[in-house]
């Protein structure tokens, strides 16, 4: 008698359920491999949350610049300023480094290869970009000087003055919302 044929373990059998990698069913609605899709709202909310992190890790990179850039220290912060006090800070150190090796050859010293390769490649960057126009390193900071721009004025923003009683053109004051101005005649 021939015995009956076994059929397979419940985790390997072959129809219409689908097995992940690992041997979930993902098709049970029990599953832990199953994921609901996001909403856009979530979508949303999860682009916002990276969003404030990724601008976090930046505003924490540049308080760490602000403490170990000398000059920097305790002061308010323009990432521009400390951009530009960083570079000049780097440069610094590169020229004193390479006034060390200098004193250190001169003398007759064997200098480490890994001390002068950081030096090599600054000199080379230099060299390209010395005749360039826009040269990165050497840009010039300056804050916008208040009142000086004025900004075009258009017959709308005469007449949101004229409604708030705000005469100043610069823009200055506390910035308003604009709100449609709608007539209601009684007829």
């Amino acid at each position: 008698m021939a015995s009956p044929a076994r059929s397979a373990p419940a985790d390997q059998q072959v129809g219409n359920s689908s097995k992940s990698p690992d041997g979930q069913d993902v098709n049970d609605p029990n599953s832990t491999e199953e994921k609901a899709r996001l909403t856009v709202e979530e979508k949303k909310q999860n682009h916002i949350n990276s969003e404030h992190k990724r601008r976090q890790n930046i505003r924490d990179g540049f308080d760490r610049l602000c403490e170990i850039v000398p000059g920097l220290e305790g002061q308010g912060r323009s990432e521009g300023l400390v951009l530009k006090q960083t570079i000049a800070y780097m440069r610094e150190q590169i020229r004193e480094r390479r006034a060390m090796i200098e004193q250190l050859e001169a003398a007759g010293e064997t200098v480490d290869p890994k001390l002068i390769e950081p030096l090599a490649a600054f000199e080379k960057y230099e060299a390209e970009h010395k005749d360039s126009d826009t040269p990165e390193l050497d840009f010039e900071l300056k804050a916008p000087k208040k009142g000086k721009g004025k900004k075009k004025s258009n017959v709308k923003d005469q007449q949101t003055r004229e409604d708030t009683g705000n005469d100043d053109e610069s823009g200055q004051d506390e910035v308003k919302q604009e709100q449609p101005h709608h007539d209601v005649s009684m007829g």
